[in-house]
């Protein structure tokens, strides 16, 4: 049983933490508060931070529940998170200035912004631009970076020179889109070798002009101050379990795609700036790149530079999530209302075993946020799970020249079986064309792996996507 709550609520100024006044809480935001801190007891999370910029300005940033489980420092507006992928969009706001500048080409071989750095096949970024890196359509793997590398500022590129011969491409370019965060590192080593200064350094150009006064790539900065443990699920108990030090993935290769450490007075400046175009961060010409050549590309993935362009409930927004040991952050902006919402949390784990979609406390508390701030009254989501009876258009022998090797996946009845060297599990639902089996773990708990089945140029499914590996149809 979680202990009680406790609630810390800043009510903001314009722009920074330090502009900010204690004022009367706003009873919308009050409510949220409330209806979160509800759901915390009855979802094991320790903490949560909460920022709302309305009308364009800061108006409501929160902070609910303690730093560490079983300890009683409260979380407060300033207390840092790690934000994981939602760190991307900074990384992208600093290709798209380079672009604009002349320095980056979108459209050459990604080998002329990276210099020494090549992939497992020799000339493999010959073959592929920044733009389909930026995209997720690079066809570049995504596996984890080492929980520990060089954490000097000015080590990103030996770094990735060393780990990049291992990278291999899973598919050909332009032919899927594939979250890949070892894209954004080659991403974030581009603008710093177009710009000529470290990675951190020139995203701390973005920090200062958002008035994130705390917001650091630093570890070990971080630790010193006030920070919220990242927290797992202890199923034997059903209370929050304190992660593993954070100083394990103090790895500067990381920086670009997921390393920035920051709070809800911090996301709440970056909100702002969002919400205003990314004035203060990038010029008029670089928002424009964003938002033709960005996440406005439809047709391959929605994504790019770091934003994914999504509607809420017919509300056209720009979105990020983000998920790193023991920590989810998920940040929502609707600019046509001037709204922008960042929740941070310091767990890991859904709220729904097996997990569906928007089941990240993370996902549950934006989806009450935007609600609330949009004026609108919650409804039930709708699924998008595909009827029994056109799963057989998933049936068929996949297959990988990597880890994956020979995937068979076959109906029997009305349960999909994915089969491979180790053996036969059932699949479970998760959503249109994706569905989840579960792996035991050791400490007795259960994973869930993702797979998802993607179409090809003949509208027919042709990839088999997990997390591990991506499989083509024979």
């Amino acid at each position: 049983m979680l202990p009680p709550v406790l609630l810390v609520v800043l009510v903001a100024g314009c722009r920074a933490p330090e502009a900010s006044a204690v004022a009367p809480v706003d009873p919308r935001f009050a409510e949220l508060c409330a209806w979160t801190e509800a759901r915390m007891a009855e979802w094991s999370v320790p903490g949560v931070a909460i920022a709302v910029v309305e009308d364009g300005e800061v108006r409501h940033v929160a902070g609910l529940g303690v730093r560490q489980w079983g300890r009683p420092e409260p979380v407060t507006p300033d207390t840092l998170f790690r934000i994981g992928s939602v760190s991307k969009m900074f990384t992208g706001m600093l290709v798209a200035e380079e672009v604009v500048a002349g320095r980056l080409d979108l459209g050459a071989p990604a080998s002329d912004a990276l210099g020494g750095v090549s992939l497992a096949e020799p000339g493999a970024l010959d073959g592929l631009t920044l733009l389909q890196l930026s995209s997720h359509t690079s066809g570049i793997q995504s596996t984890d970076f080492p929980r520990t590398c060089d954490t000097d500022r000015d080590a990103l590129e030996p770094a990735l020179a060393e780990m990049a011969t291992d990278w291999a491409l899973w598919t050909p370019p332009d032919e899927l889109y594939h979250y890949a965060n070892q894209g954004y590192a080659l991403l974030g080593l581009a603008a710093q070798r177009s710009a000529g200064a470290p990675f951190a350094d020139l995203a701390q150009r973005l920090l200062d002009a958002a008035g994130m006064t705390t917001a650091t790539y630093d570890w070990g900065e971080a630790f010193r101050g006030e920070f919220a443990t990242g927290h797992t699920m202890n199923l034997a108990t059903g209370e929050p379990l304190a992660y593993r030090s954070m100083s394990e993935r103090a790895c500067v290769a990381s920086y670009p795609s997921g390393g920035l450490m920051a709070s809800a007075s911090d996301m709440a400046g970056a909100l702002r700036v969002l919400v205003h175009g990314g004035e203060g961060w990038v010029t008029p010409e670089a928002w424009a790149l964003l938002t033709t050549e960005g996440y406005a590309r439809t047709e391959t993935s929605g994504y790019g530079f770091g934003l994914q362009g999504a509607s809420y409930r017919g509300y056209p927004g720009l979105t990020h999530h983000g998920s790193v040991g023991g920590y989810f952050a998920m940040q929502w902006t609707v600019p046509s209302e001037g709204l922008g919402v960042m929740v941070l949390v310091n767990a890991d784990h859904t709220v729904v075993e097996p997990p569906i979609p928007w089941s990240k406390p993370t996902q549950r508390i934006m989806e009450r946020a935007l609600d609330t701030f949009l004026g609108l009254e919650p409804e039930e989501r709708e699924s998008s799970v595909r009827p029994v009876e056109d799963w057989g258009r998933y049936v068929g022998l996949y297959h990988s020249d990597f880890d994956l090797g020979d995937v068979t996946i076959a109906l029997d009845g009305d349960t999909l079986l994915y089969a491979d060297a180790d053996g036969v599990v059932p699949l479970a639902p998760y959503s249109r064309d994706s569905f989840n089996y579960a792996v035991p773990r050791d400490d007795g708990r259960t994973s869930y792996v993702g797979v998802s089945f993607a179409e090809g140029t003949a509208d027919t499914i042709t990839w088999l996507v997990t997390d591990t590996g991506i499989a083509r149809r024979r």
